[in-house]
Order: C-alpha cells, then structure tokens, then sequence
C-alpha cells in the first residue's frame, strides 16, 4: 500500500469519527433539552422581523407559515425590503390582504438613510418599526412550525439569555442546486449542537 492510500485511508477514518462524534453528541443535546423543557407562564408580545431580499423558493407558503403561529399572545409580523420594486412586495401585500386579522406590516429601509447594507439595513429598519418586548429574527427563506414562538421564547425566558438561536433544517428543493443547499445545510447541524453541547 503506497503512504498516499494509507494517507488517506487515515484522513477518511478520521473524518467519518468526527462526524459519529457529532451526531452522539446532537442525539444527546437535543435529549438534554427535551428533559430541561418545562411549560412556562411567559409569554410576552412578540415582534417577528423577516429581512428580505429578491423572492425565495416557496416565499408565499413561508410567510404563511408565520401568520399560523398557535401562540396566546399578540404578535406582529414586519416585513423589512429595501424598497418597493422588491419582486416580494406583491406576495407581502397578498399576504396582509389575506390576514386582514392580523397585524403585519411592510418597511422600507431605503428611505431611512441608514449607513448599514443589505440584510443588516433591513432588520435595523424592521427593529425600528417594532411595537413589542421580545423580537424574533425568521429569514425569509424559513418555514416554521406552528409553535416556533412559544418554543423560541421558552428558551429564552427561564435561562436569563437575550438571545436564542435556532439552527435551520432544509426540506424541499426544485432543482439541483437547491438540493445541493438543503444538502450542505442539513450537514451542518450535527456541527452547531455538538457546538452548543460543549458550551
């Protein structure tokens, strides 16, 4: 056997440990959470911000999903664009049609001349225009469950923490780059709760 095919023989050894490694320890922190979990009383009035950019792979079903929340408590929903010739802006404003109900609003942040760019510029103008105490920050590219926000605060509130974050799942693609996305994503996740495990 020549040193380059043990070479690699070893480095693949190695590679598919550490991946084992991870995915116990995902198992085992997920496990953690489940029975530190407990029923809380606090459910404060939420703002949902969604920084968008252009138009997502099932953009409509994904902000549905948001109005579908099974949470008590008022929540607002705003959408944060740069400006109006957005290709999102028509599924927004079908969206507030649709859920006259709810309060869901639309910002801009062009016209604010704010100094910061792209998605930063969006959730700034969107921090700006929310009315409530705990703000959740959902890409536009993301489809939730029905109990995201009672899950999300949950977290937070007992632990003291002033913030949470939720390593995303993909599901779905139209085409082989999207399925290459998801792939790489969904790859990801043993590595982020190993992560959280050992903090």
């Amino acid at each position: 056997m020549s040193d380059w095919i043990f070479l690699l023989t070893i480095l693949i050894v190695l590679s598919f440990l550490l991946r084992l490694i991870t995915h116990l320890q995902t198992w085992r922190y997920f496990a953690q959470i489940a029975s530190t979990t407990t029923a809380q009383n606090w459910q404060p009035n939420v703002s949902i911000i969604v920084p968008v950019k252009g138009l997502d792979q099932g953009a409509l079903a994904n902000f549905r999903s948001l109005c579908n929340q099974a949470y008590v408590q008022p929540y607002e929903l705003i959408f944060a664009l740069e400006s109006e010739s957005e290709p999102a802006v028509p599924v927004i404003q079908a969206l507030i049609q649709e859920n006259s109900d709810q309060s869901i609003r639309l910002v801009l942040s062009n016209p604010l001349g704010l100094t910061a760019v792209g998605k930063l510029k969006n959730l700034i103008a969107g921090y700006r225009a929310s009315r409530h105490e705990v703000i959740v920050l959902i890409d536009s590219d993301v489809h939730v469950e029905s109990d995201i926000l009672t899950r999300s605060v949950n977290v937070v509130e007992p632990s003291g923490a002033g913030a949470a974050y939720a390593v995303p799942v993909c599901e779905g693609s139209e085409d082989w780059v999207a399925a290459l996305h998801n792939l790489l994503i969904n790859n990801s996740v043993p590595s982020y709760a190993s992560t959280a495990y050992q903090k």
